[in-house]
C-alpha cells in the first residue's frame, strides 16, 4: 500500500498541535517506517516524546533531526530551548550560536539569552537580549526577558521601565506584571509589588509563580494566613513545583489550629511525605491541627493517666482506631515534633504497641502504623524513655530474632524491635531483599542498614588535607565522631540554581558589587553532614565546591547524601581550617556557618579563612548570639552543677530535668528548640565542649581587626528587617552595629538561629 507521506505527516503535525500526544507519536513512527532518514518525522516524534516525559529518548531523535537536516533553523531552536530545559546547558547554548550563525533570528537571541542568565553569565546574556531588540523591539516576552537580566544584574529601575514597556505592547503579559512586582519588591515598595502580582493573577488565574510571589510578599508583610492560602493556590496549579511546597511548609510551621481542617490536613499529609521538601519546623503546627479533632486530643490527654498494665487495652481498643490518618503516619516518619507532650504520647503509644502485640490477645497492628513509629523513634535517636519492663521485653525480641530467622510475622516483629533499637547491630539476621521498597517497611531497612553501611564505606574513602592536632579541635573531633549532626534527609525544595550574584543583589539592593566568577571558587568551612553544602552546590551548580570538616563519620554522611542528591560539583575533605594551608588568595566565596564559635579561638580561625578569600571576595559566617542563648547557657550551666554526662542516659537525665522546671524559668526555654528532641541535637546544644557566643560589638570589633567590610544580616524571616526598618528608619541599609544592639535586646530571639551576614574582603 502506497503511503501519501505529506499528508500524513500533516496529520501528525494536527494532532500534536491538538495534544493528542500518542496518536500523533504513532504516526510519526508510521513515517518513519516509511522514510528512515525523513527529519521532520524524527525531529517532531522527539519532540512529542520530550513533552510526554521521555526526554532522553527525545532528545537523541532531536540531535539526530539536525544531523539529517541541519538548515532547518526551526530544528536547532527546539532542541536548542529543550537541551536547557533538561539542563545541558553547554549543548544548548552550542546549538543555538550554530543556528544564529546560519540564520540570525530574535528568537534564537532571546533563547540564548535565557540559557546564559541560567549559567550565571549575566553580561553576556545582556548582550544576547540586546541582539533581539536589534531585531525586534516589538515583542513583549523579551522586553520582560531583558527586564529579567537586568533585575538580576541589580539594574532595578531599568529593569522597572523593561517590563512596563512589555506590559505597554501586551497589557496580557502576566509574567511581565508578575515580574514588575518582583522588581517593586526590591525596592520595597509592598504594596505596589502586591497589586502587579494580583494584575498577574486576574489576567493568568493558573500563573502559579503569581500566587507563589503574592505568598512571598504577603509572608514577608506578616500576613501569615494569606500566604498560606497563597501557596496553597500555588501548589494546586503546579503541584510539582517544590519552592511553592517548601514555602508552604516553611510559612504554616507559624500556624495553630483550634478546628479540624480536612483538605489542610491532606495538604499538610503530602507536602510531610515529599522528598524535595524539607518539613523542618513542620512539627508543631501538624500536631495541633491532629489534636483539633476531639478523638485525637482525647487520646492524647488520656495517654498519661493509663497505667502500665491498662496500656495494652487502652493502645488495642482506643489508640488504633485514630493513628492511622495519613497526617499522622507522615508527621511521625519524617520529622520530629518539639512538643514534650507529643513526646510522652508517642513513648506511650510505643509501650502499648509493645504490650498488645507480645500479650497475643489483640490483633497484630498495621504495620505501616509501627514503621513509621519506628521512624520516628530513628529520627529522634532512641530518646524516648522506656520502662524496665520495656527493657526487658525488648531484649527477649532481640533473642527471639537472632534465633528465629523468618516466619509470617517477621516484618512486623522487626519494625515493633525498631522502635527500641536501631536495627545495625543485628543486621546479619536480617534480610535485605525488602531494603529501599516503596513501603514504610523498605525504607526502614534502607534507612537503619543500607545507607549506615554505605557510610561506612564512604568513611575509607574520604581524602585528608591536614591533621587535626589542635587539642580544642581534637575534643570537638571526638564529639561528632560519635554524634555527626545534623542528621538530615532532604534540601528545602527552593534551593534551586540561583547564582551567587542575583543572590547578593537581592539581599543588598543598596550595594553596587562586582559581578562574581561564571565559575565561582567556594570553602564550605566545617561542613558537618553536608547539609549546607548541599544546598550551596544547588544554588550554585555552576562552582566547584571544597567542603572540609574534621569528623570523618560527619564527611561520609555529606557524602552519602550528595551521591544521592546527585550533586556532583562538592569535594569533601578531612580538614582543620586552623591547618589549611595551600590556599592564600584562592577562593571567591567562603562560608562557614556554626564553626568558628566551636574553636579555642574563634578570630584564629576566621582570620585563617580570610588569608584564603580572594580580593574582593565574599564570606558568609554564623555565629552564636550571647542574647538568643541566655536559655542555652542557663540550661548548660544546670547540667553542669548536676553534673549531667554527655551519655545518652546522661542525656535522658538531663532532659528529664529540664522538663521539670517551672514555666518561665530562662534554663526551660531550650524545650522549644528542635535539637532538644534527637540525641545528637541534645548533645550539640547542651553538651558541646566547646562554645563561644557573641554580640555585635564583638563582630564588629573582629570585622575590624581583619580589615573586612560588614554587607549585612541575612534573615529566613522576612518580617525581621521589616521590623527593623519600621525601628530605625535612618538606618536604610540595616548595617548599623549599635542599631542591631538595641533591636536585639528589644527582640531577644532575633539571632535564635545564629547571626547569619555577609562580609567582603577588600
Amino acid at each position: 500500500m502506497r503511503i501519501d507521506l505529506r499528508k500524513l505527516l500533516a496529520r501528525a503535525s494536527a494532532e500534536l498541535q491538538g495534544g493528542r500526544q500518542e496518536i500523533a507519536q504513532d504516526l510519526y513512527r508510521k513515517a518513519l517506517d516509511h522514510d528512515p532518514r525523513n527529519a521532520e518525522a524524527t525531529h517532531f516524534l522527539g519532540l512529542s516524546l520530550c513533552q510526554t516525559g521521555r526526554g532522553e529518548e527525545g532528545l537523541r531523535l532531536m540531535r539526530r533531526s539536525v544531523e539529517l537536516n541541519g538548515a532547518e533553523i526551526t530544528y536547532r531552536q527546539n532542541l536548542g530551548f529543550l537541551l536547557s530545559q533538561y539542563g545541558f546547558l553547554d549543548e544548548a547554548e552550542s546549538c543555538l550560536r550554530e543556528a544564529i550563525a546560519l540564520q540570525p533570528r530574535a528568537s534564537l537571541y532571546n533563547l540564548l539569552g535565557t540559557v546564559l542568565q541560567r549559567r550565571g553569565a549575566m553580561q553576556r546574556a545582556l548582550e544576547a537580549y540586546r541582539q533581539a531588540l536589534a531585531l525586534d523591539s516589538s515583542d513583549d516576552m523579551l522586553q520582560n526577558n531583558l527586564g529579567y537580566a537586568l533585575f538580576q544584574l541589580g539594574e532595578i529601575d531599568r529593569a522597572i521601565a523593561r517590563y512596563r514597556r512589555a506590559i505597554e505592547l501586551n497589557p496580557g503579559n502576566a509574567m511581565a506584571h508578575n515580574n514588575l512586582g518582583n522588581a517593586l519588591e526590591a525596592q520595597g515598595r509592598a504594596d505596589a509589588a502586591m497589586a502587579s502580582y494580583r494584575r498577574a493573577i486576574e489576567v493568568a488565574p493558573h500563573l502559579s509563580l503569581a500566587h507563589h510571589n503574592l505568598g512571598m510578599a504577603m509572608r514577608a508583610q506578616g500576613q501569615i494566613e494569606e500566604a498560606v492560602a497563597c501557596f496553597r493556590t500555588a501548589i494546586r496549579l503546579a503541584p510539582a513545583e517544590s519552592a511553592s511546597w517548601q514555602l508552604f511548609a516553611e510559612t504554616v510551621a507559624d500556624l495553630r489550629f483550634d478546628r479540624p481542617d480536612p483538605g489542610l490536613e491532606s495538604d499538610l499529609a503530602a507536602c510531610l511525605a515529599r522528598e524535595d521538601v524539607e518539613p523542618g519546623r513542620m512539627g508543631a503546627c501538624s500536631f495541633s491541627l491532629l489534636v483539633a479533632d476531639p478523638a485525637l486530643r482525647s487520646l492524647v490527654d488520656s495517654a498519661g493517666s493509663v497505667a502500665e498494665g491498662e496500656l495494652a487495652d487502652w493502645f488495642a481498643h482506643r489508640a488504633l482506631a485514630v493513628l492511622q490518618r495519613a497526617l499522622f503516619l507522615a508527621l511521625i516518619e519524617n520529622t520530629v515534633v518539639p512538643d514534650p507532650g507529643f513526646e510522652r504520647f508517642l513513648a506511650a503509644v510505643r509501650r502499648g504497641l509493645l504490650f498488645s502485640w507480645r500479650s497475643g490477645r489483640s490483633p497484630a497492628p498495621p504495620l505501616e502504623l509501627v514503621c513509621a513509629l519506628a521512624h520516628y523513634c530513628h529520627l529522634a535517636e532512641y530518646l524516648l524513655e522506656e520502662s524496665p519492663a520495656e527493657a526487658a521485653l525488648v531484649e527477649e525480641l532481640r533473642r527471639e530474632i537472632e534465633g528465629a530467622g523468618g516466619g509470617s510475622d517477621a516484618r512486623l516483629r522487626l519494625a515493633i524491635y525498631a522502635c527500641y533499637r536501631p536495627l545495625g547491630p543485628i543486621a546479619e539476621c536480617i534480610p535485605l531483599g525488602d531494603a529501599g521498597t516503596a513501603d514504610s517497611f523498605g525504607r526502614l531497612l534502607l534507612r537503619q542498614i543500607v545507607e549506615p553501611r554505605e557510610e561506612e564505606r564512604l568513611r575509607a574513602q574520604i581524602e585528608s588535607l591536614t591533621p587535626v592536632d589542635d587539642p580544642t579541635s581534637r575534643a570537638v573531633q571526638t564529639q561528632y565522631e560519635e554524634n555527626p549532626y545534623p542528621r538530615w534527609r532532604r534540601v528545602p525544595g527552593a534551593a534551586s540554581s540561583y547564582p551567587l550574584g542575583a543572590r547578593l543583589r537581592t539581599l543588598f539592593p543598596h550595594l553596587r558589587l562586582a559581578p562574581p566568577p561564571e565559575v565561582p571558587e567556594i570553602l564550605v568551612a566545617g561542613c558537618g553532614t553536608g547539609r549546607h553544602a548541599a544546598i550551596t552546590a544547588r544554588l550554585n551548580p555552576s562552582s566547584r565546591i571544597l567542603a572540609i570538616d574534621i569528623s570523618r563519620a560527619s564527611l561520609a554522611y555529606a557524602a552519602r547524601r550528595s551521591r544521592e542528591l546527585g550533586i556532583g560539583n562538592v569535594r569533601f575533605a578531612q580538614a582543620d581550617l586552623l591547618r589549611l594551608n595551600g590556599f592564600a588568595g584562592h577562593f571567591d566565596l567562603i562560608e562557614c556557618a556554626g564553626t568558628l564559635h566551636h574553636l579555642r579561638d574563634p578570630l584564629e580561625g576566621w582570620r585563617a579563612l580570610a588569608r584564603m578569600l580572594k580580593p574582593g571576595g565574599l564570606m558568609k559566617i554564623a555565629l552564636y548570639s550571647e542574647t538568643a542563648r541566655r536559655g542555652v547557657t542557663a540550661a548548660r550551666r544546670l547540667i553542669a552543677e548536676r553534673g549531667f554526662q554527655a551519655t545518652p542516659e546522661g542525656m535522658r537525665k538531663a532532659r528529664a530535668a529540664l522538663a521539670a522546671l517551672p514555666e518561665g524559668t530562662p534554663a526551660r526555654s531550650v524545650l522549644e528548640s528542635l535539637d532538644f528532641y534527637t540525641l545528637s541535637g541534645c548533645r550539640d546544644l547542651l553538651f558541646h565542649v566547646q562554645e563561644v557566643c557573641f554580640t555585635p560589638e564583638r563582630i564588629a570589633a573582629a570585622l575590624r581587626e581583619l580589615d573586612l567590610e560588614f554587607l549585612g544580616f541575612e534573615f529566613d524571616d522576612p518580617s525581621v528587617l521589616r521590623l527593623y526598618r519600621a525601628e530605625c528608619p535612618n538606618d536604610t541599609a540595616a548595617s548599623s552595629f549599635p542599631d542591631w544592639t538595641g533591636f536585639e535586646a528589644r527582640h531577644p530571639a532575633t539571632f535564635a538561629g545564629m547571626y547569619q551576614f555577609w562580609v567582603r574582603k577588600p
